[in-house]
């Protein structure tokens, strides 16, 4: 639970402060990206005007979303364990949006 709070964090603290962050903040629209575990922990990245702030919770309205079937899913690809196509492929991450 605590690697996917971090992991949403640092992609905000990144996205704001960081040269090539801030660089690929420019490239993105307005909007709410949801980050989250099915039956687990749930965050949206909010972008407004090229800055990133993360929130801890679910959003009604995602502009995109990057759903893990599992804990340990997340935990797999995070330590390289487990491909992150592979896992698209088999639907253990849904990406939309």
């Amino acid at each position: 639970i605590l690697t996917l709070c971090v992991v949403a964090n640092s992609a905000s603290e990144i996205a704001n402060s960081d040269e090539k962050g801030q660089q690929s903040a420019q490239g993105m629209r307005d909007g709410d990206l949801q980050l989250a575990v099915i039956d687990g922990p749930a965050y949206i990245l909010r972008i407004k005007d090229h800055k990133l702030t993360t929130i801890e919770g679910v959003t009604n309205t995602p502009s995109s979303r990057m759903i893990f079937s599992s804990l340990d899913v997340l935990g797999g690809v995070l330590r390289g364990e487990i491909a992150a196509f592979s896992a698209i492929g088999s639907q253990d991450i849904r990406i939309s949006g």
